[in-house]
């Protein structure tokens, strides 16, 4: 299923309804990827917040 948009406040006519994206987070994750332009990076990034960015410690 995919989420339907909607400016509406939740809970109100045409925004009342949950759409499960995946059976688990793991498998949500596994569906997000990009094309080999990056068009979807380049979509969403925004290079002011890189300075924000900190390394992820594992």
């Amino acid at each position: 299923m995919t989420w339907i948009h909607s400016a509406n406040k939740w809970g109100t006519d045409g925004n009342d309804r949950v759409f499960p994206q995946a059976e688990s987070f793991e498998a949500f994750l596994a569906t997000l990827y990009d094309d080999e332009q990056q068009s979807d990076y380049t979509g969403w990034h925004r290079p002011i917040y890189d300075k924000l960015a900190k390394d992820l410690a594992v």
